[in-house]
């Protein structure tokens, strides 16, 4: 259900950029802005399986939302400190399933630019979720 919130924000998001791009004549093409959006999407969708996977894993609500929200927050300071060029630690980037999100380089007409960031968010996905369905099914839950 979360995920299914997570794509109609997408699908909002990307009438409503289809409509600023129309109405301020923007240099943007639609192409461009339908996969930044999707792109954009399946990273929302990744937080939301870490979010997914640690729900399933702990019996407590406060561990859940700790580490359910805290690795994403990381992903987030991870990223801005990587930008940081006098601190000189860009390594950070990679830490980061935020890297994997690059709008300047995504580019319609230039397949290899965005493909492999996109199957890879879209595996990332799959695989929290699947991970999360199996950690619940075998979990022995106090009753």
């Amino acid at each position: 259900m979360f995920a299914l919130l997570i794509v109609v924000s997408g699908i909002v998001y990307l009438v409503v950029g289809y409509g600023l791009i129309g109405i301020t004549n923007a240099s943007l093409s639609y192409v461009d802005w339908t996969l930044w959006m999707l792109n954009l999407t399946l990273l929302s969708t990744v937080f939301a399986g870490i979010a997914w996977v640690f729900s399933c894993l702990f019996n407590k609500t406060g561990w859940s939302i700790v580490c359910g929200a805290g690795i994403p927050a990381m992903f987030f300071i991870f990223t801005t400190l990587s930008m940081i060029e006098t601190l000189h630690i860009e390594f950070l980037k990679y830490f980061s399933v935020i890297s994997l999100f690059d709008p300047t380089n995504i580019k319609g007409s230039q397949v290899t630019t965005w493909l492999f960031q996109d199957l890879g968010l879209f595996a990332m996905t799959i695989g929290l979720f699947v991970g999360g369905i199996y950690i619940f099914k075998n979990k022995d839950l106090p009753l």
